[in-house]
Parts: C-alpha cells; sequence; structure tokens
C-alpha cells in the first residue's frame, strides 16, 4: 500500500521532499549527466510536467552537494563528485502580474538582486541601477563573481501574461531581451545555466 500522506502534491521544492521523507521517483542519475553540461540549457515542457522540482533539484545539488541525495542514484553511485558554488535562482512566474505602480522592470531588478543576496553577496540594488541588464554588468564587473550557477524558472511567464496588451508585451520583451542578451556576453562567469519555459498553446 502506498501512503498517500507522503505524496508530495503541490510541493516543487526538492529539500521538502528529502526533509519529509516523501515519495520522490529517483531520476537522480539523469540530472548527474545534465549537471555535467558547461552549455546553457533550455527545457520546454507542459504545466505540470516537473520543470521547477528539477530546478529545484539542480539548485539543491549545485549549492549543498549530495547532502540530502545520499540514499538515491546520484550518491548511491558515485555519479558526483563536483564542488559547491553560488546559485543564482529565479523565478519569472512570480513576477508576471504587475503589483501597484511597481513595473516589470522593478520587480525583475528585486527578484534579482534578491536571489544574488540569497546567495550570500550584498545588496546593490540602487536607484541609478534601470534595468536588469545594468544589473548584470555591475555584478559581473565584481572579481568575486564566477562560476556561478543561473537557475530560471518559467522566462516566458511574464510575456504570456500580457499577450493581451501589446505596448506591455513589448516594453517586458526588450527588458527580457536586454537580459539574455548580457547573459550570453558573460557566458564565461558561469558553471551551469538552466533555463525553462512554459509550453502552452493560446489562442489570440
Amino acid at each position: 500500500m502506498i501512503d498517500l500522506t507522503k505524496l508530495p502534491l503541490s510541493i516543487t521544492s526538492f529539500s521538502q521532499f528529502a526533509a519529509n521523507s516523501m515519495i520522490y521517483v529517483d531520476k537522480t542519475d539523469l540530472v548527474a549527466n545534465l549537471a555535467r553540461f558547461r552549455n546553457p540549457i533550455f527545457l520546454s515542457r507542459p504545466r505540470r510536467f516537473g520543470k521547477s522540482t528539477l530546478v529545484s533539484t539542480f539548485h539543491e545539488l549545485f549549492s549543498n552537494g549530495l547532502d540530502k541525495f545520499q540514499r538515491l542514484k546520484i550518491a548511491t553511485e558515485n555519479l558526483w563528485n563536483d564542488k559547491t558554488y553560488k546559485v543564482i535562482h529565479l523565478d519569472l512566474s512570480k513576477i508576471k502580474e504587475q503589483s501597484g505602480d511597481v513595473t516589470f522592470n522593478e520587480s525583475f531588478l528585486q527578484q534579482l538582486d534578491d536571489a544574488f543576496s540569497h546567495s550570500g553577496y550584498e545588496n546593490i540594488l540602487n536607484e541609478k541601477i534601470k534595468t536588469p541588464a545594468r544589473y548584470l554588468d555591475i555584478r559581473f564587473n565584481q572579481k568575486d563573481i564566477t562560476n556561478l550557477v543561473l537557475l530560471i524558472d518559467e522566462y516566458d511567464a511574464p510575456l504570456t501574461a500580457v499577450m493581451g496588451d501589446k505596448e506591455e508585451f513589448e516594453v517586458r520583451r526588450r527588458v527580457l531581451s536586454n537580459f539574455f542578451s548580457t547573459i550570453k556576453a558573460y557566458s564565461g562567469k558561469f558553471r551551469f545555466i538552466f533555463i525553462t519555459v512554459l509550453n502552452i498553446t493560446k489562442k489570440i
């Protein structure tokens, strides 16, 4: 009999699975294979396909190593011996809606600064930093910024949320385009880049 209380319904955090001994289909051998890549990886899958859980698994692996993987293939089969890294984890689905007078650009900047802060870097956001692309320029010119892991979940969420508003869509498209162009320009700063997109069909 399966203990239904151990089913991780509506949970996407790998650390929560591990902490609560919840049911987890062990595909960490495949996770190890993907994590060995040093080129950007782009994953497009439908909703509820496990993208966010995979991103969370990468976050745990790169930031804390095998601490929470001890009974899983990646550890028991000695599939991972890499070091730990600073992980910048962005979930753009959290900023797809505008809140009051706060613009998408401002929300993106705040999430970006928070993500660096959660990885142990000092907050640098101020009124002179106008765009996420400029924020990255400043960050990546710091000497201690190297070998980062960048995880971006649902990068398209801010765009699909405003597909009926051409003006706002174009504003967000430019912000994201400049942001990703800057990431490309500083690709040497990263150990691993993983980006997911929500693959949906929507009538316009």
